[in-house]
């Protein structure tokens, strides 16, 4: 199993936010709370730019998805301006 690796981005697609998540208990709140809505609503990345699936396994077993596809360079490109805009240390 993949470790996870924190942050993690959260892109709500409705409104084109961007969120930090610093720990699996955050997470784990936040997939809970959306879960019937999470596939369409809401899109994850880790560090590396790989698009992450969360569902049930992962609040009970911390278990998750990585996609087989590469992220596009848009979407890094628009994790990396995030960064900048924020001017955020996402390694704390």
């Amino acid at each position: 199993m993949k470790q996870l690796r924190f942050p993690v981005f959260m892109l709500e697609t409705e409104t084109d936010d961007i969120r930090l998540i610093y720990d699996t208990q955050s997470l784990k709140i936040i997939i809970e709370e959306f879960f019937d809505i999470l596939q369409n609503d809401f899109k994850f990345w880790d560090l590396d730019g790989h698009e992450l699936i969360f569902g049930k396994e992962f609040l009970e077993a911390g278990k998750f998805d990585v996609c087989n596809h590469p992220s596009s360079q848009a979407v890094k490109m628009r994790l990396r301006a995030f960064l900048e805009k924020n001017d955020q240390n996402v390694l704390r």
